[in-house]
């Protein structure tokens, strides 16, 4: 009987947020047909951004955009090449 109604509570659960992820999809094809024209004309902005963002992430990082990952097995991998060497400050 518990599990019964365990199944009846999350299919419950499931259409309410079922119905409330429709009803936000619904809100936002309304809102890309109605603001269409400016979607259209900042397009070219943003786009720009993210390529400019992208290039200073990988100039940062020291990267190329074809790079692999770093080794994360060290927990020292994502530290910078050129940084100093850190270490802990004497409390006592």
């Amino acid at each position: 009987m518990a599990a019964e109604k365990q199944k009846t509570e999350s299919e419950s659960e499931h259409l309410k947020r079922a119905a409330t992820f429709t009803a936000s999809e619904h809100e936002v094809q309304k809102l890309e047909k109605k603001l269409q024209r400016f979607i259209l004309k900042t397009r070219e902005y943003f786009e720009q951004k993210e390529n400019l963002v992208c290039s200073d992430f990988y100039r940062y990082c020291d990267l190329s955009p074809n790079a692999s990952l770093p080794n994360t097995s060290s927990p020292n991998s994502f530290r910078q090449k050129s940084s100093p060497n850190l270490t802990k400050p004497d409390l006592t």
